[in-house]
């Protein structure tokens, strides 16, 4: 993803991508400065929690549905087999939230810290009150199909 910002002085460019290490992407302002875009990394943690968890369930769905497949007739007569199998959903779930708790609050501070405001400040270019616009600028919506998901998953 990326920003551009139009000053007074010129065009103020930063762009990130995956795990969001906002800390290491840098800010490209035309009188020469190159901050970073964050001075805390608290983002790309729960990116990587997100990723692993939707990981952790494909892993999962997979494996269950070998196990209800190939082991059919055990898992109807074992009767550990099924509580095994919630208690495996059960923590799953667990980090299921988690990971959307997670990336909700990573997509907030996303959005805090890359904010126009935000990036004309750090390169000094546009002052409080300045006339810096965005020209573009965009990610609520992943979030959005996320959580949509999960919910028409658990209900």
């Amino acid at each position: 993803m990326s920003i551009n910002v139009s000053s007074p002085s010129g065009t103020i460019t930063a762009s990130w991508s995956y795990p969001y290490n906002l800390q290491g992407s840098t800010i490209n302002a035309p009188n020469g400065s190159s901050p970073s875009i964050s001075d805390a990394n608290d983002v790309k943690p729960s990116a990587e929690f997100f990723v692993f968890t939707g990981v952790t369930a494909m892993l999962l769905s997979l494996a269950l549905i070998v196990i209800y497949v190939l082991l059919d007739r055990q898992y109807r007569n074992d009767e550990r087999l099924p509580i095994i199998d919630f208690v495996i959903t059960v923590i799953w779930t667990i980090f299921w939230f988690a990971g959307s708790a997670a990336w909700a609050k990573g997509v907030s501070n996303i959005r805090s810290q890359t904010s126009t405001d935000q990036i004309g400040l750090r390169t000094g270019l546009c002052p409080i009150g300045g006339t810096c616009q965005a020209t573009s600028c965009k990610l609520q919506i992943q979030s959005l199909f996320y959580f949509n998901f999960l919910f028409s998953y658990l209900f």
